[in-house]
């Protein structure tokens, strides 16, 4: 994904939506917009399915959403590993974490989308690379996005929430010796050890969730009023600690036990390691007595999150909002510093077919100006050699009136020049002419291009049979609607001159190019796209999909016009035809990812035609036959 300048940063968690409009300028980023919609919970807890749609649709009313959006899971259901591989060359780096990400994930890879980071430390020679592996359920992120598809929002980038937080911790916080972070939410703890550059994470299964059912058993209450005592017992001393001492204090030992584990099993892995400090993000980090009780059983400084050192903020900003909900911003704050380009960590797992839809999207859109822009050029070199022909035209017109009165007196001597004259008059308008078939030959190309389903690919909404599922009456399938689609990535237009010249092998392999004997050559134009299908069953079917939807279609096109002398045949690349790799993409990491398959494979070929300004002169046959003679 390109850096953006400006977007919004949305954090759907488990008890309510984040949301952070940021703009880049240069090194600097600046928080203009800033909202928090809390999820309306009944007696048995949160209807997350339900809560996530009514609050998209309400940050919607509340915002007029222009800029691109990048989003951060909750983490639930994801999987992180945490791999060495040798050192070896960078680019067999995506080759052996592909290796390993087919042992590591314990699902076939393409029910899954995955991608990696690679830890950016200062290596010794020799010594072993540090790689994250992220991984979620292909259906779990298809679920994820629905909601944000049918809200009208196109989102641009997919992080976990535990990373967006590190980007978070990397960029403002940036500890300077090795911290604990605890994002204590509502159903879940992301538990991160940072060590430099390094860091490993682990999702814990204490939460404020947790809490609310323990204070439910104790106190026989429902969902709903657990969680307002709990809030409200900040503001009564007493029955604070009567919360803390017979409910909350054991919860809270069991973390720290789990911490325990968690630093021993890092050292494990990375050796001794002191950690020196603690950082409570999250709001469920504000229950009273934790920060306390975490300095006693685990011997650091703890810390809440209380102010951002690097982040400005715009005046127009909710600061309310901010100054109640600090501890819970780190994650949307993270994900957008990604969007913007500012991220440590990148790993994206947007669905490869969105991403693919993206980049077509974008080079299409640059194919289509530049023919604009060479369109506009050539109408104004026309509209002025039209002007030029309407002038020769009426100078012809002067010309023939004004020869009329001489050609009476000396018609012998004076028809002589004005034949000269006319000629050459005549010889001029043909010039012009020409020069306005170019115009013609750019509108052609575009009109050819106006006939391939090159738009792009609607969400399809269709009736979801199984009742009990999480879409409900909705599920998204993109997979028929791209078997009807073709894509342009590229396409070329080159002047030549007609017939192109031969190529012809020396020994040894080198190529010598050489004209054809008794020819001359005249001006014309080569255009080449590369055009792309999905792949179908066999390299045949995808062929013919091919020719179908694309190659067909500029042959009929191409037949039907008559302004200009084409090589009516389309020819297909033979090189191509015998290829049916699937288009690759890029991944976060700046390298080719190693999940080809995924949203793929595509078949894709080159289709090119000639068009000829004028045919070729003929050949003289008396010379023709001389040279026969000889």
């Amino acid at each position: 994904m390109a850096s953006l300048t400006t977007l919004w940063s949305l954090d759907l968690g488990r008890s309510s939506l984040k949301a952070v409009r940021m703009r880049r300028d240069r090194n600097n980023v600046e928080i203009l917009e800033v909202d928090q919609i809390e999820y309306e919970m009944g007696s048995n807890g949160v209807d997350f399915a339900q809560a996530a749609r009514e609050s998209l649709s309400a940050f919607r009313s509340r915002h007029d959403v222009r800029d691109p959006v990048v989003v951060a899971h909750h983490g639930q259901g994801t999987l992180s590993r945490f791999i060495k591989i040798p050192a070896f060359d960078p680019k067999k780096i995506k080759e052996m974490v592909g290796y390993e990400a087919s042992q590591q994930i314990p699902f076939p890879l393409d029910e899954v989308i995955w991608d990696y980071h690679l830890v950016e430390d200062d290596y010794m020679p020799g010594e072993e690379r540090d790689v994250g592996i992220f991984a979620a359920r292909r259906d779990a992120i298809d679920d994820f996005l629905v909601d944000f598809t049918s809200e009208g929002m196109k989102v641009e980038a997919l992080t976990i929430g535990y990373l967006g937080l590190l980007n978070f911790i990397f960029w403002d916080i940036a500890p300077e010796e090795p911290s604990i972070f605890l994002d204590i939410g509502a159903s879940h703890t992301d538990l991160i050890l940072v060590e430099g550059r390094k860091f490993w994470t682990r999702a814990l299964p204490h939460s404020g969730n947790e809490i609310n059912n323990a204070i439910m058993e104790h106190f026989r209450l429902n969902f709903s009023e657990a969680e307002k005592l709990k809030l409200e017992s900040a503001k009564n001393q007493q029955q604070a600690v009567k919360i803390f001492t017979a409910v909350i204090q054991p919860r809270l030992r069991d973390l720290v036990g789990e911490i325990h584990r968690s630093i021993g099993y890092y050292r494990s892995q990375s050796g001794e390691v002191q950690f020196k400090q603690l950082y409570l993000m999250g709001n469920a980090s504000k229950v009273m007595g934790i920060k306390k009780l975490l300095e006693q059983h685990l011997g650091v400084g703890v810390h809440r999150l209380d102010s951002i050192a690097r982040l400005r903020i715009d005046r127009e900003a909710n600061l309310q909002v901010l100054e109640d909900n600090l501890a819970g911003f780190g994650t949307a704050f993270g994900a957008g510093l990604q969007g913007l380009g500012l991220g440590s960590c990148r790993v994206d797992l947007l669905p490869q077919e969105e991403k693919l839809q993206k980049a077509v999207t974008a080079k299409k859109k640059h194919v289509f100006i530049a023919l604009a822009i060479a369109y506009l050029l050539v109408a104004l070199a026309g509209v002025l050699v039209s002007g030029k022909i309407n002038d020769a035209e009426d100078v012809l017109a002067d010309v023939k009136s004004f020869s009329k009165p001489i050609t009476r007196a000396k018609r012998s001597i004076d028809d002589m020049k004005i034949g000269d004259i006319t000629a050459e008059a005549e010889s001029l308008q043909a010039v012009a002419r020409l020069r306005l078939k170019p115009v013609e030959a750019f509108k052609l190309v575009g009109d050819v291009l106006g006939l391939l389903p090159l738009d792009e690919a609607e969400v399809l909404v269709k009736p979801e049979k199984d009742k009990n599922s999480v879409l409900g009456p909705l599920k998204i399938d993109l997979g028929e609607e791209l078997k009807s689609r073709a894509w342009v990535p590229w396409l070329q237009i080159q002047k030549i001159d007609y017939p192109e010249t031969v190529e012809k092998k020396k020994r040894g392999g080198a190529k010598k190019k050489k004209k054809k004997q008794g020819k001359q050559t005249v001006e014309a134009y080569k255009v080449t796209l590369l055009a792309a299908v999905k792949y179908l069953d066999s390299q045949a079917d995808s062929l013919a999909q091919l020719k179908k939807l694309v190659s067909t279609r500029i042959e009929n096109k191409l037949k039907g016009s008559s302004a200009l002398t084409l090589e009516s045949k389309v020819t297909v690349s033979p090189q191509s035809m015998s290829l049916p790799a699937p288009i690759r993409s890029t991944s976060r990491m700046g390298e080719e990812s190693a999940t080809a398959h995924e949203g793929g494979p595509f078949f894709a070929t080159e289709v090119q035609w000639i068009m000829r300004l004028e045919d070729p002169p003929q050949e003289d046959s008396g010379k023709k036959g001389s040279d026969k003679e000889r």
